[in-house]
């Protein structure tokens, strides 16, 4: 079994490669089932501002998991730096204990400072398909491994995690940093979105200020209306695997 959060696909991706019973971490997941028990569990997610995601973090804190053989795998496009001692320090307060943490580069997807038509033609989709089949190996396996990382590399992702965790990046984020441009109101952003976060009121497309910074909405929205400030172009990207 493999819970997966994605906004763009990446992550979704390798869960589907690695495994036909896959569980996608949204809302949802917390007004369902407490606990969970397989043989064998994985947790793949994205690195975000070389942290984990806040709703993996919360899925860690609030759902237990009983697996004789445990795993995480985190993609990221740019720098995953220390994210794996923020894994370990999450799953030591939790009572966790990771077999294998691995990470693979894949296509960076962060809009401000990226261009997505660029970021799009650096990756290697025969090199990441042969990294995933490595790690399915791994798995199948039961290896035991854990990602290295140094001590400056978690300090990095550390320092950003405390700025994350009380507030300091993401208050109000979408009121002060989204528009929209032409917006049909399809609907899609609402339907998408992980944390249910938006809705529509008198015809315009509103946060509830509780956003993941996923960016699925901007990504994923079939007109492309959905913008954020300081964005390169207009240019998005979703898996194409998928």
């Amino acid at each position: 079994m493999i819970f997966y959060f994605s906004a763009t696909g990446n992550s979704k991706y390798v869960s589907n490669c690695l495994s036909n019973k896959c569980v996608f971490i949204n809302e949802k997941i917390f007004s369902l089932k407490k606990s969970y028990s397989d043989e064998k569990i994985g947790v793949v997610f994205p690195c975000y501002a070389f942290n984990i995601p806040k709703i993996v973090e919360r899925f860690f804190d609030e759902i237990d998991l009983h697996a004789k053989y445990l795993f995480c795998i985190v993609t990221y496009g740019d720098d995953a730096a220390g994210v794996v001692g923020i894994l370990k320090k999450i799953a030591k307060r939790n009572k966790l204990k990771f077999d294998y943490i691995k990470t693979i580069k894949m296509v960076q997807n962060y809009l401000l400072g990226y261009d997505m038509k660029v970021e799009k033609k650096k990756v290697n989709w025969s090199d990441v398909n042969c990294r995933i089949e490595q790690i399915k190996r791994d798995i199948n396996f039961n290896k035991s491994y854990c990602d290295s990382f140094t001590e400056v590399m978690y300090i990095k992702s550390l320092f950003y995690y405390t700025l994350i965790k009380f507030g300091y990046i993401l208050s109000d984020y979408e009121d002060k940093y989204f528009y929209t441009t032409n917006c049909l109101l399809c609907e899609k952003c609402i339907n998408i979105c992980p944390k249910e976060n938006i809705y529509i009121d008198e015809y315009q497309i509103r946060f509830r200020h509780d956003c993941e910074v996923c960016y699925a909405c901007l990504h994923q929205c079939p007109y492309g209306a959905l913008h954020i400030q300081d964005e390169i172009n207009g240019e998005r990207y979703f898996n194409p695997l998928i």
